[in-house]
């Protein structure tokens, strides 16, 4: 929300949602009662409200109110009395919707099975802003309440929704009332409902973590619930797996009190973490377990979107990201560290699918790539900084260490946080800025495509390798601009390296990358005959592997186009002297850069600009050449001058 809407004039505190469901007419009416609290003195309170709803009438507590369009999606509540800074009121709003499709295009009224087995379902998926679609709301990240959900329904129909079912009461004629509450505060998109002629059963939970007791209550057709029984089993193994990781299942506190977790089954391809009762879509009821880790993703955004909520949408990844994260830990609780990297491996895509957008403030803001794998893998990579840096199993110890303060931190939970605020938490588990690491893989575009290659000298005792890494991409690019002052133009990275020696001998050494182009020495304690880089994959990285050049070559010029220094990568073929300079269009040497250069191999100068008399040079277009007295070959680079 921006500093003008007038929606942060107040502050909802608490929803009753009372509902009836015609399902024969496409129907939802009732009344939404909204208590809330004014930020600043108001007249009017302003609702979202889309073109699907009809307001028959609203009152608050000094009387009748006034409604009017504001715009397309909102209506203004102009109040009977003006409301003080800091008083409180309660606003009824009775209200007709009309709701045809979900925010991801599902059908908010379908039918399940075939024939006369079908059955009508009704639920909606209200991420990121569709619940003012189906009720009048303020429908805003940053604003949490507690709610009451009550649905009246024909009989046949089972209500379910977010907390704990309070009450089923039948009217006596042919209808039924189901109030469901919840203590714990969600935002709007997290408000639930979901009926149809549900199965009903529960798996108990036991929380070693706690000592609390709480059901996992599920809700399918009936016709599905043999598999959805086999499916769901897992929740209880599932929360455990996140208990020991994320800290308690947010919704069983002494404070507070215990309320579930739970399934109801939708007639969609897609599933929706609302609180405490995920909606989850039919097409992942196999009974055969082949959708346990989006069970697991969905369980996670307990923590990661409800518990904490994204302060802006574009913090999206928070959400996302970590939820995907979610799955790769069920796996490695299965299957070890193997598991997990497997699991990671797998969500890795072709590079040219991470080279145009970002993980934060996305182009699309559900990107199943940007913001769902590599905003995984950027944790999978930070815990892959932590392990190089301390060591597997202490670098382990303090990036789980990090998630559990960050899912726990008094300031965030049961509300929201920013990028920067998990930033700062990751800084301060490791003890240093990570800026250098979150800038170009949250901020930036791409991912590297590192070069690399390797010589041996033998010396007393066993082996110096000489290890030549430089990153050939062009990025990152930051489309929305630099996130701090000198964020990097490449990706500083850790890289493990494993040498391996001809009488079986090994070694692990990790090395950072703190240059776009770098050169090191790593000792062994033997011959070395093979060396690979990052083999199990912590770095989403494109490794290319670079053998000895045969001749002499001008690679790259990068930027081609610059106002400041420019890096010019080149080789030396064997047995081969190579001279690089810059000319002007007319011939003119302006600066010798290398003379005379006889290493074999790949090497990088920089050329800052100035002639050889150290005065800066014009801007225009010039030429660099490589020549090695067998041949010569030149690239085109633009001086811009400002």
């Amino acid at each position: 929300m921006s500093s003008d809407d007038p929606r942060n004039d107040y502050d909802v505190e608490h929803y009753t949602l009372d509902l009836t469901v015609v399902p024969e007419n496409v129907e939802i009416g009732g009344q939404v009662t909204i208590a809330l609290r004014a930020v600043a003195a108001l007249e009017e309170i302003v609702l979202d409200a889309a073109p699907t709803l009809s307001i028959e009438s609203a009152r608050s507590t000094s009387g009748a109110a006034e409604v009017a369009p504001l715009g397309a999606e909102q209506v203004s509540v102009r109040l009977a009395a003006p409301l003080a800074a800091g008083a409180r009121d309660t606003l009824v709003v009775r209200y007709e919707a009309h709701p045809v499709l979900t925010s991801l295009g599902e059908p908010f009224f379908s039918t399940h099975g075939s024939g006369t087995d079908s059955f009508p379902v009704i639920a909606n998926l209200s991420e990121p802003d569709f619940a003012h679609t189906w009720w009048p709301c303020k429908d805003a990240l940053g604003d949490k309440a507690t709610g009451e959900m009550i649905m009246t329904a024909p009989s046949a129909y089972v209500a379910c929704s977010n907390g704990l079912r309070i009450s089923r009461i039948d009217n006596g004629d042919g209808t039924t009332t189901t109030r469901w509450r919840t203590r714990y505060p969600m935002v709007a998109y997290n408000v639930s409902i979901a009926l149809s002629n549900y199965a009903e059963w529960s798996d108990p939970y036991h929380s070693a973590v706690t000592g609390f007791d709480f059901p996992v209550q599920n809700f399918a057709f009936p016709e599905d619930s043999v598999d959805a029984r086999e499916d769901l089993s897992i929740a209880p193994e599932a929360i455990a797996v996140f208990e020991s990781r994320f800290g308690p299942y947010p919704y069983a506190t002494d404070s507070l009190g215990v309320e579930k977790y739970g399934h109801a089954e939708v007639d969609w391809n897609a599933a929706q973490e609302n609180q405490t009762m995920t909606s989850y879509g039919n097409y992942f009821i196999t009974g055969n377990h082949s959708a346990d880790v989006i069970l697991a993703h969905e369980l996670a955004h307990q923590w990661f979107g409800n518990l904490i909520s994204p302060a802006t949408w574009p913090d999206i990844w928070l959400n996302e990201g970590f939820a995907t994260y979610g799955e790769a830990l069920f796996r490695e609780s299965r299957g070890r560290i193997a598991g997990y990297l497997d699991h990671m491996t797998h969500r890795r895509y072709v590079p040219t699918e991470f080279e145009h957008g970002t993980v934060v403030d996305p182009d699309f803001l559900f990107d199943p790539v940007m913001v769902y794998s590599k905003g995984a893998w950027v944790l999978h990579m930070l815990r892959g900084v932590f392990r190089a840096e301390h060591g597997a199993e202490e670098g382990d110890s303090r990036f789980f260490a990090l998630l559990h303060r960050y899912a726990n931190d008094p300031g965030l939970v049961y509300g929201s946080a920013t990028t920067t605020q998990f930033i700062e938490h990751a800084s301060a588990e490791a003890g240093s800025d990570l800026g250098w690491f979150f800038g170009p893989w949250l901020y930036g575009t791409g991912r590297p495509a590192l070069h690399w290659s390797w010589s041996r000298s033998a010396v007393a005792g066993g082996d110096v390798v000489r290890l030549h890494l430089e990153q050939a991409q062009s990025g990152p690019d930051y489309p929305h601009g630099v996130p701090s002052p000198g964020a990097p133009e490449f990706f500083p990275m850790p890289w493990e390296v494993r040498l391996h020696g001809t009488g079986g001998d090994s070694a692990v050494v990790h090395v950072r990358q703190d240059a776009r182009v770098q050169d090191l020495e790593l000792g062994a304690a033997f011959t070395v005959d093979r060396v690979s880089i990052d083999p199990d994959q912590w770095v989403l990285g494109d490794i290319t592997f670079e053998t000895a050049p045969s001749a002499s070559m001008l690679a790259a010029v990068w930027p081609n186009v610059s106002g400041g220094p420019t890096s010019i990568r080149y080789s030396v073929g064997a047995g081969r002297r190579a001279d690089v300079a810059v000319f002007a269009v007319t011939g003119r040497r302006v600066r010798t850069l290398v003379e005379g250069d006889d290493r074999p191999g790949w090497h990088v100068v920089e050329w800052d600009g100035r002639d050889g008399n150290g005065r800066h040079a014009a801007g225009g277009v010039y030429f660099v050449r490589l020549a090695d007295g067998h041949r010569a070959e030149a690239k085109k680079l633009v001086l811009i001058r400002r």
